[in-house]
């Protein structure tokens, strides 16, 4: 499944009289439609050690933060992809920002259970923070083990995320 992605930069002139700086940010992916109520990982509902949805629910997972990373927050051929993709299963996901910076998404025993409609990324003091919105898909219920983000910048792991795993029902 490949994902068209629609871009958007927002950014405050430093030197217009009365503005406050605010930082960039790239977005990869789809709206949230606003019926969907969008949990952080600290708020999200819990079930034992996994984090617990149902349908018209998503979850923001924050990805690796990439220090001295200004030089590859631009988009160019930006998308959101499955990996290794079969009729039940995939390794997971893929969200390519451009030819330079590519995050990994991997999850262990992938059925579909979630998708992956949107990313966001944010630059400030030249550091990349980023975000994925991870919504519930109902009809593909289980458990998406160990979801783990790894940043890959010019080729070369940058930082990955500690393991989490999200149960949709």
């Amino acid at each position: 499944m490949l994902r068209t992605a629609t871009a958007c930069v927002l950014c405050v002139a430093a030197l217009v009289p009365g503005c406050v700086k605010r930082p960039q940010v790239l977005v990869i992916g789809d709206e949230i439609p606003s019926e969907v109520t969008v949990y952080d990982t600290a708020t999200a509902p819990r079930r034992e050690e996994y984090i617990y949805l149902q349908e018209g629910e998503a979850v923001s997972v924050p990805g690796p933060t990439l220090t001295g990373a200004g030089d590859v927050f631009f988009l160019s051929g930006e998308a959101i992809r499955v990996r290794d993709s079969a009729q039940y299963h995939a390794s997971g996901l893929e969200v390519r920002v451009n030819e330079s910076l590519v995050y990994v998404i991997s999850i262990d025993d992938f059925e579909y259970e979630v998708r992956l409609p949107r990313a966001e990324l944010v630059l400030e003091d030249d550091s990349v923070r980023s975000d994925f919105f991870f919504l519930a898909q109902p009809e593909y219920e289980g458990v998406a083990h160990d979801v783990v983000v790894t940043a890959y910048r010019n080729g070369f792991e940058s930082g990955r995320t500690e393991p989490l795993s999200i149960e949709v029902r």
